[in-house]
């Protein structure tokens, strides 16, 4: 075999290598992927597109050239062929054309390669001439035929990848924008030089679309690592260790002294060492980071359904606890008028039993209050009519309120009052009505024996104010103070003291005491050794709004 090899020959080898080697990576990555197969045997194609013109154009020998330029025109056809199967794959996993559509595709493939097989049938002859590039001698109308096949191959292979990018979005649409580009360049080289010139007896450029594939390997590589293609960022590693064992190679066989063999062949076992290393250690942290953004994708996805979960829940508690409190204010009244005796007297044990239940239907209002309040809280709707007033008299007046509750406790409350000054504050009244009377009830609640201290009193600068509840009660441990203004929690000897509460009381406390720019926070030096709730607000003076 009588070859040649010129400086356009070896510009086609180093594309058709680069392409070859970055489709047996692309395969070596998922070999199950029915894309990256896809995108293989496309690379094959290419390969024996740039392998069979190297040939052509190097040889002398008719029969070689014959034989060649008969590859050279099947390799030309498979190219669309299997692009058009590619970008219909792409990006499945699994291979989902049926046998109907994959006879579509394949069967008029077939049909080319019949006709340019068959001998003097499409390609008659090859002409040499000195200095200048072969010349092929075909059959116009076939050779016009084979044209149309080609483009339109491709033309339907760009219109599947333009209706890709217009349904899909995100990483995906990006990924189509790069197949695009990278398949445009050798499409359009390619059709013009192969093809058309051809037929009007041009061959001068007719190596021009091999070269031209290095393009497609560019762009491809770089949408790699913008946008994941084919999910495979450790590819760009993978072909840049390849090319520095190849220079490294390359230095051994052009050593010139022993020495330097020795020095190139070590420095290159080192290398691939290195190489082999860095490789898996990219594949490992590449995989990771995969498995990480699939968790995270799939959290973000359980978040979400549990933010809609919890808004559905708060506007079922917002809608029951509606429904509830109109007929529970009805039967609060119509006990209270019984009691009263508006309705006739009744003994003595029939009011004692109305007593209780009225008594235990104020603790469900006062429940279902705190979940309408949670609702209210969650949604963003609870309101704050805020005015001017004493928060020592408020609390004062509740203290007063609650006094009888804890005499049938036996149980001593006292209010002190330290303010400086008038303890003047702008504030929601009925809102703090509500904390500071569920914190001395729950004091009271939660004392079996001793005593509930109140005290109010403001700093030395006026700017806050400082409600105190303490008592001689069950105590909280240190891992249950933060914790005991959360949703639904209770302390641990709480329900052995009241098995009445929610756990919701000082949630709704704290976030009204924070919108309110305070704080609340609970102290105890442990178990069974008293607890003080501590509510700290601004004075009316940082408060106040202005107009």
């Amino acid at each position: 075999m009588n070859l040649s090899f010129d400086t356009i020959n070896a510009l086609i080898a180093l594309a058709t290598v680069a392409n070859l080697l970055y489709g047996f990576l692309v395969y070596k990555r998922n070999s199950a992927s029915a894309s990256n197969i896809a995108f293989f045997l496309l690379t094959i194609a290419v390969t024996g597109w740039g392998v069979t013109m190297i040939i052509f154009r190097s040889t002398t020998t008719l029969e070689i050239a014959l034989n060649a330029s008969y590859w050279l025109y099947a390799a030309a056809a498979a190219i669309p062929t299997f692009f058009l199967l590619f970008t219909i794959l792409f990006p499945s996993e699994k291979y989902i054309l049926t046998s109907k559509h994959t006879a579509y595709i394949f069967i008029p493939f077939s049909l080319v390669l019949f006709s340019i097989f068959y001998p003097d049938l499409f390609v008659k002859t090859v002409i040499f001439e000195t200095g200048k590039e072969h010349i092929i001698v075909f059959e116009p109308l076939l050779h016009i035929g084979y044209a149309l096949y080609v483009s339109g191959m491709f033309f339907a292979s760009y219109f599947v990848l333009i209706r890709k990018y217009t349904k899909n979005a995100g990483v995906l649409r990006s990924q189509v924008i790069y197949i695009l580009i990278g398949a445009l360049v050798p499409t359009f080289v390619g059709l013009f030089s192969n093809l058309l010139l051809p037929i009007i007896g041009e061959f001068r450029w007719n190596w021009m679309g091999q070269i031209s594939i290095a393009v497609t390997t560019g762009i491809i590589t770089y949408g790699i690592l913008r946008h994941r293609l084919f999910n495979i960022r450790i590819i760009a590693t993978e072909i840049l260790i390849f090319i520095v064992w190849f220079i490294a190679f390359l230095r051994i066989i052009f050593s010139d002294t022993p020495s330097a063999v020795i020095f190139n062949t070590i420095a290159f076992l080192a290398l691939v060492t290195v190489g082999f290393w860095l490789v898996r250690s990219v594949s490992r942290e590449v995989d990771t980071r995969e498995e990480l953004e699939v968790l995270t994708k799939q959290l973000k996805k359980a978040n979400d359904r549990l933010k809609e979960l919890d808004r559905q829940k708060s506007e079922f508690l917002s809608i029951a606890t509606h429904q509830l409190r109109g007929p529970l204010a009805g039967i609060r009244g119509h006990l209270s008028l019984i009691i009263d005796g508006s309705y006739g007297e009744i003994s003595k044990k029939a009011s004692e039993v109305i007593i209780k239940v009225f008594e235990a239907s104020g603790t469900l209002a006062g429940t279902i209050n705190d979940f309408l309040n949670v609702s209210r809280i969650e949604q963003g709707r609870m309101q704050y009519d805020k005015e001017h007033f004493s928060c020592s008299e408020l609390v004062k007046d509740i203290t007063e309120e609650l006094q009888p509750v804890a005499q049938t406790r036996n149980l001593e409350l006292e209010f002190i009052d330290k303010c400086r000054g008038t303890c003047g504050i702008y504030a929601d009244k009925n809102k703090l009505r509500h904390i500071f009377t569920n914190l001395i009830d729950n004091a009271i609640k939660y004392t079996e024996k001793g005593w509930v201290k109140v005290t109010v009193y403001d700093d030395e600068k006026e700017e806050n104010i400082r409600v105190e509840v303490a008592d001689s009660g069950i105590g909280i441990s240190e891992s249950e103070k933060e914790e005991l203004f959360q949703k639904f929690v209770r302390a641990r000897g709480a329900a052995g003291v009241n098995v009445n509460g929610t756990g919701l009381g000082l949630y709704v406390a704290r976030q009204m005491v924070e919108a309110h720019m305070g704080k609340i926070w609970a102290e105890s030096e442990g178990d069974s050794k008293g607890s003080t709730f501590i509510v700290e607000l601004p004075t009316a003076t940082d408060t106040q709004e202005t107009k």
